[in-house]
Parts: structure tokens; C-alpha cells; sequence
């Protein structure tokens, strides 16, 4: 049986590409997931900070 190249070229260029979202969407998730930690950190810091400021301007 003989596969037409059309398809087999699709087929490696749908590989590829899938790869790539792959890629695309791992480092959206890392990036996402570093930006939420670090969101996390700064507000703990500055509600801290806040809180403190409060009790010294009450």
C-alpha cells in the first residue's frame, strides 16, 4: 500500500506543529504557574506590610 507524500507531509507537519502547542502551552502553564507564586509571595509581603502600617497609623 502505497501512502500519497501529500499525506505524509501533512502528517509530519501535524506532528510538528503539535510539538510545538505542546511546547507553547508547557510554557504558558510554567510561566502562568510562576506568576501566581510570585503574586502570592508580594501579597503576603505587602498585606503584612499593610497590616503593620495600620496598627502604626491606629
Amino acid at each position: 500500500m502505497q501512502i500519497p507524500s501529500g499525506l505524509l507531509d501533512f502528517l509530519d507537519a501535524g506532528s510538528k506543529a503539535g510539538f510545538t502547542v505542546l511546547g507553547y502551552s508547557k510554557l504558558l502553564f510554567y510561566s502562568f504557574n510562576s506568576f501566581i507564586r510570585i503574586y502570592f509571595v508580594y501579597k503576603n509581603l505587602f498585606k503584612k506590610e499593610y497590616e503593620e502600617f495600620w496598627e502604626w497609623v491606629r
